[in-house]
């Protein structure tokens, strides 16, 4: 995608559902190939990531969302890598929100529009809260069915790694 078509999308309508993110003043400088050994390797990190995440389906909520939001944010990232956004591009501007990371990606023709990921994500950001927190600070996620949650994790995956092969 260049970089024209990357701004536009940032100013249009598609930023609504969006409109509570902080956006980064500063867009990131693509480049014309992207790091794709190191896309390559934080998408298998974070198969990696999938894989345990059946270990924290039956633990606390809290857990499995945290872990969720790491193989989520994994998968994204690895794909904005692979378009060309740096590293510690992502690291200062998205930090750990699966939601920003997502619209990002999509921005970027990623093509994941699905309701219940666009809800997940929301769900996730940012994932650091999920990290064993005191329940009295306990985030409420609403309603979330982990099935379909690691379902649709192991979806985008896939997705990702269709698009870097």
């Amino acid at each position: 995608m260049h970089r024209r078509k990357f701004l536009a999308a940032l100013g249009g309508s598609a930023a609504l559902p969006y409109t509570s993110i902080s956006w980064p003043s500063a867009l990131p400088a693509l480049a014309t190939g992207g790091d794709i050994s190191f896309a390559a390797a934080r998408l298998e990190r974070a198969f990696e990531f999938y894989r345990g995440l059946d270990l924290h389906h039956e633990e606390r909520l809290a857990d499995f969302l945290y872990h969720s939001g790491i193989v989520t944010h994994l998968g994204l990232t690895a794909y904005l890598i692979e378009q060309g956004v740096t590293d510690d591009w992502c690291r200062q501007n998205i930090r750990l929100d699966v939601r920003k990371a997502l619209w990002l990606a999509n921005s970027l023709d990623l093509g994941i529009h699905c309701q219940r990921t666009s809800h997940l994500a929301q769900i996730l950001s940012p994932y650091g809260k999920w990290r064993r927190p005191i329940a009295v600070d306990l985030p409420k996620p609403g309603r979330l069915d982990r099935a379909h949650a690691t379902s649709d994790i192991k979806q985008l995956l896939e997705h990702v790694h269709g698009r870097l092969a």
